[in-house]
């Protein structure tokens, strides 16, 4: 109810109509040191300072900024694995080729192979083998009248005839540079000349030695 002591009229707040809401244009009243005043919703803003949560929201802030920090990092650090992993792929299919190239290499081995062996007659001792590595047996055979042959069979044989092989100056002077030979993965034959096979010509010893090649 408004009141008046004659000159000026007094309404009570309480008695003003109430409304459910408020709008930019609107207005506040304000009391200041230097009177009664008016301000524009728009214009009211609230500060952390004009707040009673203003540490709360300070902490909260820091602690978004810290998990936006650690939430990047990890995105690093996923994108990090991840070419981890592609590249431990690679390498492991690359070690898994490699070792079983040398799984398959190691299956097999280079067996030293050679036949150290003298004749001092055939009608008399025969061909004698007396020292030797993967060496099965070692066999005298005439060919013809003009040649004969030293037929080596190895006790583990060769994966392939790919090897070569060398004979000493005592057995290379009856073979010739020309001479003949049959290169097998089982045995070797090879072939001398001058009739050594009757007259006792080979009378010291004679060594053949396998070069290169892979044992099973």
């Amino acid at each position: 109810m408004a009141c008046t002591n004659g000159t000026k009229t007094y309404v009570n707040i309480k008695e003003l109509p109430e409304i459910s809401d408020i709008n930019n244009g609107d207005f506040l009243i304000v009391e200041t040191t230097n009177g009664t005043t008016i301000l524009d919703y728009q214009n009211f803003l609230v500060t952390l300072d004009n707040t009673t949560f203003a540490d709360q929201i300070t902490t909260n802030t820091t602690n978004i900024v810290t998990l936006s920090t650690d939430l990047a990092s990890l995105s690093s650090s996923s994108a990090t694995v991840s070419q981890f992993n592609t590249l431990n792929s690679a390498v492991t299919a690359q070690f898994n080729i490699l070792n079983s190239a040398v799984t398959a290499l190691t299956s097999t081995t280079a067996t030293d192979t050679y036949a150290v062996f003298s004749l001092s007659g055939y009608n008399n001792n025969g061909l004698k083998l007396l020292k030797s590595s993967n060496i099965y047996s070692i066999q005298l055979n005439q060919v013809s009248t003009s040649l004969s042959s030293v037929k080596i069979t190895f006790n583990n044989r060769f994966l392939d005839n790919n090897y070569g092989y060398t004979i000493n100056t005592q057995l290379s002077t009856l073979a010739g540079p020309d001479a003949l030979s049959d290169i097998t993965t089982d045995y070797i034959n090879i072939y001398i000349k001058d009739r050594f096979y009757n007259n006792n010509t080979l009378t010291e010893r004679a060594t053949i030695r396998i070069v290169g090649g892979q044992t099973a």
